[in-house]
């Protein structure tokens, strides 16, 4: 759902509701394919964030090798996100915006790659709380109204597509449990392109 205030159970809802805004789950009509997971926007900016499930229980990842191909591809896509973002904003915002890869259920991660932000939700939190402000109250609250304005919430999916998202995520949750038990995040381009499309 969309609004300044996020539902139970979300990531980040421990952030105060004051100066933290959300989007979640919402798409763009230009490019038509953009659709995004989750848009936080706060005193420290704007944090434009892809999920990627994976198994509870598991070590922090090891971001090895940032010039792995496929690890590339997941980090270029979350940098064009944030960059489609940052076009509907006016130019002064634009700066501020900033691509992240969130690592569900795994031990406490963060690092930056390429780039991107790479974290487990926790770290997500205290990052962007202890990240020096560069907006405004008034400031984050108008690139959340003007993103809220271009951006639209999907569609909700039916009983039957709900089940074959879960069937493609837990799939998509397998591979990535072996690349990080193997210590490094290397995911292939096909499971790239359904995470990038969530049909």
């Amino acid at each position: 759902m969309r609004g300044a205030t996020p539902a139970r159970g979300r990531d980040l809802e421990g952030l105060p509701q004051r100066y933290w805004w959300h989007l979640h789950h919402v798409h763009a009509t230009e490019p038509a394919t953009l659709v995004l997971d989750h848009v936080l926007v706060g005193p420290s900016g704007a944090y434009v964030i892809r999920y990627l499930p994976t198994s509870p229980g598991l070590p922090a990842p090891a971001i090895r090798d940032a010039h792995d191909r496929q690890l590339d591809a997941t980090l270029a896509a979350c940098t064009t996100d944030a960059a489609a973002v940052g076009a509907m904003l006016p130019a002064r915002y634009r700066r501020h915006v900033r691509p992240v890869l969130c690592l569900r259920n795994i031990g406490d991660v963060a690092e930056e790659v390429s780039g991107v932000l790479v974290v487990s939700p926790g770290t997500l939190e205290d990052v962007v709380i202890a990240a020096a402000p560069v907006l405004s109250t008034s400031e984050a609250r108008e690139v959340w109204s003007s993103l809220r304005g271009t951006l639209a919430d999907v569609a909700p999916s039916t009983p039957s597509s709900r089940r074959h998202r879960h069937l493609v995520r837990a799939a998509i949750a397998a591979v990535a449990v072996a690349a990080v038990s193997a210590g490094a995040l290397v995911l292939d381009p096909g499971l790239l392109e359904m995470l990038r499309t969530r049909s």
